[in-house]
């Protein structure tokens, strides 16, 4: 008995086995808060869509530095929902002063590392606006944007891509009102 005990304990030492099989649940992460629209505000209607490689909840980086043509991914950070989906939910509290569609291409989310120590969160879209009923777009526009992370890790890109949305809606904003 105690010969078998001893073996198993050096195999599982070998073997690299504890007695945690499993990590820790991944952390859940989205754009922030939203600002809830007035009930008084015309009706605007959002349609945001992402290219296959991003529509899934995993927070993508890219080390430029090393091997730029690989996207990673973080195994303990996650979105709560698919980049597209959190984007929408922030692009249509937007207030517009008449009904109007929206749809949005999304091109590029990712954490891009120039060196180990910074890097910086992309994010970028183009925008079709239409009034209600109508087929062909009032107005184009291709959005992009970017800023340094405050550390060089998923909670840099969260903050960061929090931060860019909400320059992204206010632009938005401002680009909605200038087409009256």
């Amino acid at each position: 008995m105690k010969v078998s005990l001893t073996c198993l304990c050096l195999i599982m030492l070998i073997s690299g086995c504890s007695y945690k099989t499993r990590p820790d649940g991944a952390a859940l992460h989205d754009l922030g808060l939203i600002v809830q629209r007035n009930a008084e505000q015309a009706p605007l209607h959002v349609e945001v869509t992402a290219p296959e490689w991003l529509r899934d909840t995993r927070i993508h980086y890219r080390q430029l530095y090393l091997t730029p043509t690989i996207v990673k991914f973080y195994n303990l950070d996650r979105w709560i929902a698919q980049p597209a989906a959190l984007l929408a939910k922030h692009f249509a509290a937007i207030p517009v002063s008449e009904p109007l569609t929206v749809k949005v291409r999304l091109l590029d989310f990712e954490q891009r590392f120039d060196t180990p120590r910074q890097a910086r969160s992309v994010v970028a879209f183009e925008v079709e606006v239409y009034k209600v009923n109508e087929n062909a777009p009032k107005a184009r526009k291709t959005f992009q944007f970017e800023q340094v992370n405050i550390s060089a890790n998923a909670l840099g890109a969260v903050n960061s891509f929090a931060d860019l949305t909400e320059v992204a809606v206010s632009e938005m904003s401002a680009w909605f009102n200038s087409l009256r």
